[in-house]
């Protein structure tokens, strides 16, 4: 199971109008930092700062973190990975392909902790997701 109780956290996204904002300092002071996909933090550190408590990586982003496991997996303590997407490009059945990757990916870091979005938890998400926005992700 998965477990983060934080008093203060901060949310970093892939978005570039975090840039020049030079809110690295304040991010790293957070108690926990949650990094969205494949956002950099190497070169952007006075920015962005450089811990992180979780990353959370969506299907559409996997590839390019496993491709480059120096810049995302091994970056901070003992960070936690979250994966998520549809069953369709997640799925544990043979044409899991991503799956199987992400499980080779996970038993040379072992270091860290793999997480996946159950297909349940995903429509839930979804459905709040829509409630918030008014659009369908």
């Amino acid at each position: 199971p998965f477990f983060l109780h934080c008093s203060q956290c901060a949310l970093v996204t892939s978005s570039s109008h975090v840039l020049g904002t030079h809110a690295g300092d304040e991010i790293d002071r957070t108690e926990c930092v949650i990094r969205m996909n494949d956002a950099p933090t190497s070169g952007y550190e006075s920015d962005v700062g450089n811990r992180t408590s979780v990353r959370v990586v969506a299907h559409s982003s996997v590839f390019r973190v496993v491709r480059r496991p120096a810049d995302f997996l091994n970056r901070s303590e003992s960070p936690s990975i979250i994966f998520w997407g549809p069953s369709t490009k997640m799925g544990r059945d043979a044409k899991g392909t991503m799956y199987r990757l992400i499980q080779r990916v996970s038993m040379t870091y072992s270091n860290l902790s793999f997480f996946f979005i159950s297909p349940g938890k995903m429509q839930k998400f979804d459905s709040l997701f829509q409630k918030e926005t008014g659009r369908d992700r």
